[in-house]
């Protein structure tokens, strides 16, 4: 699946961010297939009703890490800055 934008893992000052960030995809991922399959038997159908249905190949699971600039006096994101969103960000 082709992803928009800079790189994920941008800091390369925080190399352990990788593996946790993967390993936390991951797990929800996991989650969210395990709560796809209770809802599915809550619904009175086959466990796997949903996942087979909606979730196949595999869902789309996406990270995008946001840096915002610092407030030199406080040391806290800038809170007075008016471009923040959802929008594509840079560092």
């Amino acid at each position: 699946m082709p992803l928009d934008g800079n790189n994920q893992f941008f800091d390369p000052a925080i190399p352990a961010m990788r593996p946790m960030v993967l390993k936390y995809i991951e797990d929800v991922t996991e989650l969210g297939k395990t709560i796809s399959d209770l809802i599915s038997l809550s619904l009175r159908l086959e466990k796997s009703y949903i996942r087979r249905h909606y979730l196949q190949p595999e869902p789309a699971a996406l990270f995008r890490c946001f840096k915002y600039s610092i407030n030199a006096a406080s040391g806290l994101p800038n809170a007075n800055r008016q471009d923040h969103g959802t929008g594509k960000h840079t560092g």
